[in-house]
C-alpha cells in the first residue's frame, strides 16, 4: 500500500507539472494535457490486460490461445470505431472524445469490480467492448491532439514523446495496480485484491479524463503552436 500511495503522488505531481507548464515555458497547454491523459490511460489499460487475462486463465480456466481469443471483441470494437474518430475531433475538438472516453474505460473497470469465482464470460467481455470503445476515443483523439499543428522538423521528436508518455504511463499503471492488489491478496487465491485492483485502474482514469477535461480544450484544427 504504501508503494502505491507513493506511486500515487507521483503520477499527481506529474499532471501537476505538466498542467501548469504552459504558464512557465513548455508547449501549449492542450498538446501537454493531452500527453499526460494518455500517459494515465495506458497505465489503467495496461493494468486491465495484466489482470484481466489473468481472471481469465486462473477463474475461468482458459487456456492461453482461448484467453487471446477473448481479447477479439477489444481488438475488432478498436479497429471498427478509430476510424470515424478523425471526424469526432475534427468536428467537435479533443475533449469531448477524450472525457466519453474516459467515462466509458472508468464504467468497464467498475463493472469488473464484482467479478467472483462464479462470474462467467460474459461479465467480462460487455466492460471490455465498453473499454475498447474508451480506448478508440481516446488514443485516437490523443494522438492527433500531440501530433497535430507539431512543425515538420518536430514530428519525430513529438512522436518520440508520445510513445515514451505511454510506456512509462504502463509500467506507472502497472505498479499501482499490482501494489493495491498485493494489498489485500491471499496466498493461493486470485480474487482477493482484484476488486482493488480494478478500482486503482479507475482511479487512473478519473485523472486522466480530468486532465483532459480541463487542460484539452479547442478543436484539434484551432490549436496553434
Amino acid at each position: 500500500m504504501p508503494g502505491a500511495i507513493l506511486a500515487s503522488l507521483a503520477s499527481l505531481a506529474v499532471v501537476w507539472a505538466f498542467i501548469n507548464a504552459g504558464e512557465n515555458g513548455w508547449a501549449h497547454v492542450p498538446r501537454v494535457g493531452a500527453l499526460v491523459n494518455m500517459g494515465l490511460f495506458v497505465g489503467a489499460h495496461f493494468a486491465m490486460l495484466f489482470f484481466i487475462v489473468q481472471f481469465l486463465q486462473r477463474v475461468l480456466d482458459f487456456g492461453p490461445f482461448l484467453a487471446g481469443l477473448a481479447f477479439l471483441p477489444l481488438t475488432g470494437t478498436v479497429f471498427i470505431v478509430t476510424r470515424w474518430v478523425p471526424g469526432l475531433v475534427e468536428r467537435f475538438g479533443a475533449r469531448i472524445p477524450l472525457v466519453i472516453g474516459g467515462v466509458l474505460v472508468v464504467l468497464s473497470f467498475v463493472l469488473w469490480v464484482p467479478l467472483s469465482e462464479s462470474s462467467t464470460y460474459v461479465a467480462v467481455v460487455i466492460p471490455l467492448v465498453l473499454q475498447a470503445l474508451g480506448v478508440a476515443l481516446v488514443s485516437t483523439a490523443g494522438t492527433l491532439t500531440v501530433m497535430r499543428t507539431v512543425p515538420e522538423q518536430d514530428t519525430g521528436s513529438a512522436s518520440g514523446m508520445l510513445q515514451m508518455v505511454q510506456r512509462v504511463g504502463g509500467a506507472v499503471g502497472i505498479a499501482v495496480a499490482v501494489s493495491v492488489y498485493a494489498s489485500g491478496a491471499v496466498e493461493g487465491e486470485f480474487i482477493p485484491g482484484f476488486a482493488g485492483a480494478m478500482l486503482a485502474g479507475a482511479a487512473l482514469t478519473v485523472v486522466a479524463t480530468a486532465v483532459a477535461l480541463f487542460a484539452v480544450g479547442k478543436p484539434v484544427a484551432q490549436l496553434k503552436v
